[in-house]
């Protein structure tokens, strides 16, 4: 073999090695703008994950706050509650206390009846006796 031979094919084979470095430098190019897009498009998602992690945390505070003014109703609820009870207690004792005049009224009136017969019997027994013939 000559040495033109191996010339020729020391050419073919540093061409093949340019061509393969070429081939490899534009793939690693390709691969490069796609870990870019890639890496564009986990930016664009941390961001949009961001902003969900403020809406949930904005949500939470909303949610802690209308549990508080649930728990300060709920407190006022009670506390009405336990109002309407004493004053329902009040009413009640002021019920007895009006039931109790009621009946002391009733007695006296009675009281009242019986003396007034008992007086018209006195009198009518003192006319019987001053006028005995009225009577006979």
């Amino acid at each position: 073999m000559s040495i033109a031979f191996w010339n020729d094919w020391g050419a073919i084979f540093l061409w093949g090695l340019e061509l393969w470095r070429a081939i490899a430098e534009k793939n690693v190019a390709d691969h490069s703008g796609i870990v870019a897009d890639h890496s564009k498009i986990i930016a664009d998602h941390s961001g949009i994950v961001a902003d969900h992690s403020k809406i949930i945390a904005d949500h939470s505070g909303i949610v802690a706050d209308h549990s508080g003014i649930v728990a300060d109703h709920s407190g006022i609820v009670a506390d009405h509650s336990k109002i309407v009870a004493d004053h329902s207690k009040i009413v009640a004792d002021h019920s007895k206390i009006v039931a109790d005049h009621s009946k002391i009224v009733a007695d006296h009136s009675k009281i009242v009846a019986d003396h007034v017969c008992w007086g018209d019997r006195y009198f009518f027994n003192a006319i019987a006796n001053f006028f005995p013939t009225f009577y006979s």
